[in-house]
C-alpha cells in the first residue's frame, strides 16, 4: 500500500512537470563564484543536449572540464566551498535527487571529475544549506543514517537536518 505521503509527492512531480514554463523563465546555466576570482558553470541540460562544464576566469579563455560527468546527468544546483576546495552539487534523474560533491582542486589541477563523496537519499529528497567551518549542511526528509535496505518510502517524513564533510564522507548530526 502507498502511503499518502508518497502519493502527495507523486503528485507534486507530476505537477511540475507537467506545468509549462515560459522560456525566458528556464536558466541555461549554474554557476558558482570561486574565491580566487574564477567562476565554474554547467549547463542545465534539456533533452539530449549534455551538461558541460566550464572554468571562467577574467585573466584566461573559458576552460572546458568535461560533459555529463556527474552520477546523474541534469545538474539542478551546485554551491562550492568558500576555500574552493570542494564543490558540492545535486543531479537529478528520472525525478531523483543524488549530492555529490567533487574536488575542486583535482578537477582544476588534472582535468578529471573525481566526487570522493556522494549521498543518495533514495526514496526521499536531499537539499543543501550553507558551508560552515569546513561541512556542508544538508537537510533530508528520510533518516539518512541507515543504510539504503533500511529504507522504504514509508519512512519519509521530517526533515533532518545533518552536516557532512567532504574529506571522508562522514555525515554527522
Amino acid at each position: 500500500m502507498i502511503s499518502s505521503t508518497t502519493r502527495f509527492m507523486f503528485g507534486m512531480v507530476v505537477l511540475a512537470l507537467s506545468t509549462p514554463v515560459p522560456a525566458e523563465d528556464v536558466a541555461k546555466a549554474l554557476s558558482a563564484k570561486l574565491p580566487d576570482g574564477c567562476t565554474i558553470e554547467v549547463d542545465v541540460r534539456r533533452d539530449e543536449t549534455p551538461a558541460c562544464w566550464r572554468l571562467q576566469c577574467a585573466d584566461a579563455e573559458p576552460r572546458k572540464l568535461g560533459c555529463d560527468v556527474t552520477e546523474l546527468h541534469q545538474v539542478a544546483e551546485i554551491k562550492a566551498s568558500p576555500d574552493g576546495r570542494w564543490l558540492a552539487l545535486i543531479s537529478v534523474g528520472e525525478g531523483h535527487p543524488i549530492l555529490e560533491i567533487a574536488d575542486l582542486r583535482e578537477w582544476r589541477k588534472l582535468d578529471r571529475y573525481q566526487s570522493p563523496c556522494s549521498v543518495n537519499p533514495y526514496p526521499g529528497t536531499i537539499s543543501m544549506g550553507d558551508w560552515q567551518a569546513g561541512q556542508l549542511g544538508i537537510e533530508s526528509d528520510l533518516d539518512l543514517t541507515v543504510t539504503q535496505d533500511e529504507r522504504s518510502p514509508d519512512s519519509i517524513g521530517d526533515t533532518r537536518r545533518y552536516g557532512l564533510w567532504p574529506e571522508g564522507c562522514e555525515l554527522v548530526d
